[in-house]
């Protein structure tokens, strides 16, 4: 949840609701990003593209994928680099539209083995042909306001690890 001040009080009602299990889960659902902080997109570039990636510490069982990205995102994809070396897109988003942030759920979660590199590639359009671009002679940074950008492709897991244990490295390649 993001929250940007306006010079004036507020007050938020943000609230949580937590169902307990009646017995021990046997599966812990966890979650993992794969994020580049140090871009910069120039001025003007239409399609700039900006990459990361992390690798798997243990086989994960893929549930989810939720690409993030600002008013100049203009696509993402989710690549698995397996073990073996055979690679494969796992999601593609070719229109990304910032007023849908859609979660991505699989039909059946994806087993991904240990040492699988999760990359995410995403391009961005800091052009004047971006109806949304705020400010197409500027170069574009990372930054929580929707007039700074992000490049986050977030994602769900199911592993059989106590709860609060990640599933990534840590670490981004």
């Amino acid at each position: 949840m993001h929250y940007t001040t306006n010079g004036e009080p507020a007050t938020d009602r943000t609230s949580i609701g937590v169902i307990y299990a009646k017995e021990p889960p046997k599966k812990t659902l966890g979650g993992g990003m794969v994020m580049s902080l140090g871009f910069a997109i120039p001025p003007g570039a239409d399609r700039h593209e900006v990459r990361a990636s992390t690798t798997l510490r243990q086989e994960i069982a893929l549930s989810t994928m939720t690409p993030h990205m600002h008013v100049r995102g203009r696509d993402m994809s989710y690549i698995a680099h397996y073990p073996d070396g055979r690679s494969e897109t796992l999601l593609s988003v070719p229109k990304y539209d910032f007023n849908w942030q859609i979660t991505y759920e699989l039909a059946q979660p994806k087993t991904l083995p240990k040492d699988t590199r999760l990359e995410v590639i995403a391009h961005f359009d800091n052009s004047s042909g971006n109806l949304y671009n705020p400010d197409p002679s500027q170069t574009v940074r990372w930054g929580e306001q929707t007039w700074e950008e992000m490049m986050i492709g977030f994602f769900s897991t199911i592993v059989d690890l106590p709860a609060g244990k990640s599933s990534t490295t840590g670490q981004q390649d």
